[in-house]
C-alpha cells in the first residue's frame, strides 16, 4: 500500500494482467459491485490453477470451503477473518479444511465405504469371512453356519468357504 499527497491510501492491483493503482475505496466499492470475476461454481481455483487469496491477493488460497468446495481465503485471512458465508457463492459454511484435512477427510470416507461393503449383511457387526458356492454371496463367521439358503439371492447352499479379507 503507497500513501499520496491527499492522505488517500493507494493500492497496486493486477487486473486482467495490467497494474493499476486505486485508492482503498475504490477497490472496496469495485470489488463488490464485480463479482462476475469469482467463477460461482465448485471448480473456482481449478480452472485456471491455483488462485490467490481474495483478501490479500499475495497468498495462494488454500482453505476448502464446505459445502459448495471453494478455495478462496490463505490460512492468514482464514485465521483472522471468520466468515459465516462463501466470498464467492454466499453459502453458508459449515466446516473449513486445510488441504491435508480434505484429503483425510476423503479416505476416512473412502474407508468407512470399505468397511461398510465388506460387513456383513446378515448381522452387519462383522465382517465377512465366509463365501457361498454356487453364488459367491457371503456371510460373517458367526452367521453363515445357521444359512440353508443364500440370504442376497436365496440359492441353495452347497459349500462354504472360508475368505480372508
Amino acid at each position: 500500500m503507497a500513501s499520496c499527497t491527499n492522505n488517500v491510501a493507494y493500492t497496486r492491483r493486477c487486473y486482467l494482467g495490467f497494474w493499476t493503482d486505486q485508492d482503498d475505496t475504490q477497490a472496496i466499492e469495485s470489488q463488490k459491485s464485480n463479482k462476475s470475476r469469482i467463477p460461482s461454481d465448485k471448480s473456482h481455483g481449478s480452472v485456471w490453477g491455483p488462485t490467490m487469496c481474495l483478501i490479500c491477493e499475495v497468498a495462494l488460497a488454500i482453505i476448502t470451503y464446505n459445502p459448495c468446495g471453494h478455495k478462496i481465503l490463505c490460512q492468514g485471512c482464514d485465521s483472522s477473518h471468520q466468515l459465516e458465508e462463501c466470498l464467492s457463492c454466499q453459502t453458508l459454511i459449515t466446516k473449513k479444511l486445510l488441504p491435508f484435512e480434505e484429503e483425510n477427510e476423503m479416505l476416512k470416507n473412502q474407508l468407512e465405504e470399505i468397511r461398510k461393503a465388506n460387513l456383513c449383511a446378515v448381522c452387519y457387526d462383522q465382517d465377512r469371512e465366509v463365501a457361498f458356492q454356487p453364488c459367491g454371496h457371503g456371510a460373517c463367521e458367526n452367521c453363515a453356519p445357521s444359512l440353508r439358503q443364500c440370504h442376497m439371492c436365496r440359492r441353495d447352499i452347497i459349500h462354504r468357504f472360508r475368505v480372508f479379507p
